[in-house]
């Protein structure tokens, strides 16, 4: 085809911008009953699609990859609609069974709902988290993290989505064999 669209790939192989984290499985040290860590890496970016941790003591949600990730950048949509972000938080890594601070990762007096931090260095580890000392209730609606990308990071949110009908199920009063109402809202475009 001759005006078929070739991916842009970076140096490391990925693609241009690929989010590490979305779909990866997420563990939290505690939340509401309701809004549970899943929601961090799900691409949506709603109150309702958001990790609200229990009330008491610090707080941390945890991304977890099957192999090492090098990671150099990560975004995060925090807060809600009407709840102020956290102030006080940073981002680690596990290496060698320890969690270390990432550089330049560490936010006093954040005001910001949407958080861009480009790593000083990349880091490589399995697991990643978000860790909020403070006591109280953390409202976190997006985590994304991403691959080097030199010293600029990428672009914000341009992968995150308000699309609350996505994979949700979906009815139709007829249809077509192999056009099943569950392709409506898949997210994908195909005819």
């Amino acid at each position: 085809v001759a005006n078929a669209a070739v991916p842009v790939v970076s140096a490391t192989g990925f693609p241009a911008r690929v989010n590490l984290a979305k779909y990866q499985p997420v563990t939290t040290d505690s939340d509401n009953g309701v809004q549970k860590g899943a929601y961090l890496t799900d691409g949506l970016v709603t109150d309702s699609s958001s990790w609200i941790s229990g009330s008491a003591g610090s707080h941390w949600a945890q991304v977890s990859f099957p192999f090492p990730v090098t990671v150099g950048s990560a975004q995060m949509v925090l807060g809600l609609d009407n709840v102020a972000p956290p102030s006080l938080f940073y981002l680690q890594y596990l290496t060698n069974g320890a969690w270390v601070t990432i550089p330049g990762t560490t936010l006093i007096g954040n005001t910001n709902k949407d958080v861009n931090l480009v790593f000083p260095s990349p880091v490589t580890g399995n697991a990643f988290r978000f860790y909020d000392p403070f006591d109280g209730t953390v409202n976190l609606r997006e985590l994304a993290l991403y691959p080097p990308n030199g010293t600029n990071g990428f672009p914000f949110g341009t992968d995150f989505s308000v699309d609350l009908a996505r994979k949700q199920p979906a009815l139709a009063t007829a249809n077509t064999f192999g056009n099943w109402p569950l392709l409506a809202n898949d997210g994908l475009v195909d005819p």
